[in-house]
């Protein structure tokens, strides 16, 4: 069945009057007010984080309408981590890309999901490797890009294909939103009770702490002073070395490549710096 599918250049599958292309080059300074960009770093495991995005002016981004999103194109990054891809939602409308961001409007005929498919196939992916400049850093060239072969089958495989990978794409969203939200409730929980020790001052105010008897009964109901400020009763200070019982060292700095990350260096610790480091111990 397969062999009755047909394979095309990425570039054959573009809207008219639209041409793959790459976003902003010389973005300048962060502008509060200006236009927002998705950068190589917004765009992972095939979703656009837009939480903290670049701002550019709006003089800067008027010179770059050909990439001035209108929702449902398909992004793709080109320089660091080369491959990702997403498609922009319609929330995005009137934003722009980076220069490491190639646009491509996929045609609705064919839809940018089923692109998204054929990018991330390990042939595609083998393909892309194989034509990275690697010169200065990892970069995919736009030629390359518009030469990528797309399987094409019969419209009504491809609807029954993308039908069922859709729904399991859907559940897994569904999964990691429900995991971000629990993730997000720890976080909060563990600073209430661990760094504003809310049920201590619950109790040392005479409050309920709001917690059951076997949970409250483990905090107490006073504070103490201690170098890193007020804790709560009978607990210690001490450093990481205190509680570990080996601490070791990892990459060497020089032999981390910075190449997969935009704009600098990956960040580590020296192992010293950590024995100094001062935590709660309870």
């Amino acid at each position: 069945m397969a062999g009755e599918w047909d394979v095309v250049p990425l570039e054959y599958l573009v809207e008219s009057g639209r041409a793959i292309s790459y976003g902003i080059v010389q973005p300048g300074p962060a502008t509060p007010d200006g236009v927002p960009i998705v950068r190589v770093t917004d765009i992972r495991d095939g979703r656009i984080s837009t939480g903290n995005p670049l701002r550019v002016s709006q003089q800067i981004e008027a010179a770059y309408a050909r990439t001035r999103l209108q929702g449902g194109e398909l992004l793709l990054t080109l320089v660091g981590t080369v491959g990702e891809v997403a498609i922009v939602p319609p929330v995005l409308a009137g934003w722009n890309t980076a220069r490491a961001v190639a646009v491509i409007p996929v045609n609705q005929e064919i839809g940018a999901y089923w692109v998204k498919l054929a990018i991330q196939s390990p042939e595609v992916r083998h393909l892309i490797d194989s034509r990275l400049n690697t010169t200065v850093q990892a970069t995919l060239n736009l030629r390359d890009v518009a030469q990528l072969p797309i399987v094409i089958p019969p419209k009504s495989e491809r609807i029954a294909i993308t039908h069922i990978l859709g729904t399991l794409d859907d559940k897994i969203d569904l999964n990691r939103k429900m995991s971000e939200t629990l993730e997000a409730m720890a976080r909060a929980l563990f600073k209430s009770w661990f760094v504003n020790f809310d049920p201590v001052r619950a109790k040392m105010e005479g409050q309920d702490p709001g917690l059951p008897k076997e949970l409250a009964d483990l905090f107490p109901s006073r504070m103490v002073e201690s170098e890193l400020g007020e804790i709560p009763q009978g607990w210690e200070v001490g450093s990481v070395e205190s509680i570990c019982e080996s601490i070791s060292s990892g990459g060497t700095p020089a032999r981390m490549n910075p190449l997969y990350w935009e704009g600098g260096s990956i960040p580590w610790f020296k192992t010293g710096e950590l024995l100094a480091w001062k935590i709660r111990d309870f």
